[in-house]
């Protein structure tokens, strides 16, 4: 496993995380006061540090900026572990360089799930920066060579030779005059029939209308009435 440095001014905290780590398989080195992480980092080869923002002395932001500034630490990841759970203290810690945020009190076995994958995530970056440079691949061998080359180009296939057509005759004939197509003869349209108002009431039509009675008839119609009124009187 690591070497871990846990940085609280409470005692009893120290403690909780020494034990807890040290159960893990890490080596712990405790600190009361931030002012002393850069010694212990160079004297101690600190992989995982796990630091406190309340302190009396420094706080945990300014050891934050210590350790951003300094080539010693500026890699080594640091884990805040603090009971300030506010979302400005959160993002103010990881803009100055912390790789993770835990808060007080701590679940069962968070503390160390996050120092494991501090580790992890330094193993694989450490694993990336000394990736040893690509080999020079080795020569191929002279057969290979031979069946790597270009063929020669195909002989040229000359085209067929293909029969001249034979060109159209310049003076041909005149084609037949067509007689002409009678015209159809003109019909008469006759005009529509005028729109009928069906609120309009229909009238008939003079060629429908009766004969107009005779004046003859009538005058008789008047004799025969007249004679009925002096019979009355």
């Amino acid at each position: 496993m690591g070497r871990v440095l846990v940085v609280d001014d409470d005692t009893d905290v120290r403690a909780a995380l020494t034990m807890l780590l040290e159960d893990d398989g890490h080596s712990v080195v405790e600190l009361d006061d931030g002012l002393k992480v850069l010694d212990i980092i160079s004297v101690h080869g600190v992989d995982v540090i796990l630091l406190d923002l309340s302190m009396p002395r420094v706080d945990g932001f300014e050891v934050l900026s210590m350790l951003l500034l300094d080539p010693r630490s500026a890699g080594i990841p640091v884990i805040v572990v603090s009971a300030r759970g506010r979302p400005d203290d959160r993002a103010q810690a990881m803009a100055l360089g912390a790789s993770d945020y835990v808060n007080k009190p701590w679940g069962d076995g968070e503390v160390e799930f996050r120092v494991r994958m501090a580790l992890g995530r330094s193993e694989r970056k450490w694993a990336e920066e000394n990736k040893k440079p690509t080999e020079k691949p080795a020569e191929r061998p002279a057969s290979a060579q031979l069946r790597s080359r270009p063929a020669a180009p195909p002989a040229q296939i000359q085209p067929i030779a293909r029969p001249a057509r034979q060109a159209a005759p310049q003076h041909l004939p005149p084609a037949p005059a067509r007689a002409p197509r009678p015209a159809a003869p003109l019909q008469r349209l006759e005009p529509a029939p005028p729109a009928v108002n069906p609120a309009t009431p229909l009238q008939p039509s003079a060629a429908n209308d009766p004969a107009p009675r005779p004046l003859r008839r009538r005058s008789r119609v008047r004799r025969t009435v007249r004679r009925t009124h002096r019979r009355a009187a």
